[in-house]
């Protein structure tokens, strides 16, 4: 199975949902505003369902992103485990 997306679109996603809007999630990311909106534009295209409502002022989770967040988060930590272990190995064989 070839994953759609990407590890940085799950980390723009998980960081959306944590703020209210994605201006603040840009400065979060250290990203810009359109980059965020175009992750998570991609992001849904990619899994075929809106993660967001979005109104002027603010974005909230939709049904969809409630459901898909926690495995986000789960994966995301996941990731970072790998790293620390690849890390680990790659010091342990300097």
């Amino acid at each position: 199975m070839t994953m759609k997306f990407s590890i940085d679109q799950l980390r723009v996603f998980a960081t959306a949902a944590k703020s209210d809007s994605f201006g603040a999630a840009a400065l979060d990311l250290g990203i810009s505003q359109p980059a965020v909106r175009k992750s998570i534009s991609q992001l849904e295209t990619a899994l075929g369902v809106e993660l967001f409502n979005r109104t002027r002022d603010k974005i909230t989770l939709t049904g969809n992103g409630i459901a898909l967040l926690s495995d986000t988060l789960n994966v995301l930590e996941k990731v970072e485990h790998f790293n620390a272990k690849l890390d680990f190995i790659k010091k342990a064989h300097s």
